[in-house]
């Protein structure tokens, strides 16, 4: 299987906790854990922002896990699902998890939905014992006749804290590890150590990386170029023994700068197996071959290109 782990921040954390339960959303929910209940969590990143901007409200992270797995006893599969969550944020509390097919079910994989804090006990936890309003010039209305109003309808605000939320304490600070690039590449090798004793076998990545394709409006075209991709690389096996490795791994370095174009590259890599399959020993087109190849000819044809990708070489057209 290929190795897969993508991790996100959330921006509304009980949202997609309710995408990755919701069976009508689904194509096929294997099994989960107990579901957690976000709101108090994202209540409090809204009431502690410190700017403008919006306080990030949780982290996911997918995994990718052998498909084969789904001949397991459900049981067994859980404890599995719940090992690799577990392993995935460092942590067994604060977080839930959902294992899901794809909708080709080509891909059995694991949601995991986590706080960046830790909740405290509720001993600790102070709640507003009754609705808190704001009078028009932004202080705590005491009496009902003071409560500001909307200057148009003139009916009355809603409060800014409801009876029962968190006024003061609650939540642990944010745990600064989820931002290194360093955890996350410690996790993604944690993950593959654990899955490996746990009988998975992973397939040698690709020398060109695919994309994830997704339910998008540009998930048709990612897919055409997933499919170039494979193609490319198949290819690209093909041609390395062919070549001396300092050879080979200059032309994967100017193939992968030409990465738009794959239509190019694929010829390009096409032309280069045919090339090799023809020379003959002899030193002097020996040299010239590898001059001929390492120019990297032929890159202009068309490209496969999404919206995103094409909207920001215009703009960068524009720039220049």
């Amino acid at each position: 299987m290929k190795k897969f782990v993508r991790h996100n921040k959330l921006p509304n954390i009980c949202g997609r906790a309710n995408y990755i339960t919701n069976e009508k959303k689904q194509e096929e929910i294997v099994c989960q854990s107990a579901f957690i209940d976000f709101t108090d969590y994202a209540n409090f990143e809204v009431n502690h922002k410190k700017s403008d901007k919006e306080n990030n409200q949780g982290r996911e992270n997918i995994i990718a896990i052998p498909n084969s797995w789904y001949e397991l006893p459900k049981e067994k599969l859980e404890k599995r699902c719940q090992k690799l969550a577990e392993l995935s944020c460092g942590k067994s509390t604060d977080m839930m998890w959902a294992c899901h097919w794809n909708k080709s079910r080509t891909n059995l994989h694991i949601h995991v939905i986590f706080s960046e804090r830790e909740k405290l006990p509720e001993e600790e936890v102070k709640r507003y014992d009754r609705d808190i309003y704001l009078t028009n010039e932004g202080k705590i209305a005491k009496k009902k006749s003071d409560r500001a109003t909307d200057p148009i309808t003139g009916e009355m605000l809603p409060p800014v804290h409801r009876k029962g939320e968190i006024k003061e304490g609650g939540f642990s600070a944010k745990n600064e590890e989820y931002k290194s690039n360093s955890w996350l590449e410690d996790i993604k090798s944690q993950l593959q150590a654990e899955m490996e004793r746990m009988g998975a076998v992973f397939d040698a990545p690709g020398i060109l990386h695919e994309y994830h394709e997704g339910k998008g409006t540009e998930s048709a075209t990612i897919k055409k170029k997933n499919e170039l991709i494979r193609a490319i690389n198949k290819k690209l096996e093909q041609l390395r023994p062919m070549l001396q490795a300092s050879l080979f791994e200059k032309i994967v370095i100017k193939i992968k700068k030409s990465i738009a174009n794959l239509e190019g590259i694929k010829s390009y890599v096409e032309y280069c197996i045919d090339k090799a399959n023809k020379i003959t020993h002899q030193e002097p087109q020996k040299k010239q071959f590898e001059h001929s190849l390492s120019s990297i000819k032929g890159l202009g044809t068309q490209s496969l290109k999404t919206t995103s990708e094409r909207t920001k070489k215009r703009s960068y057209d524009r720039e220049r």
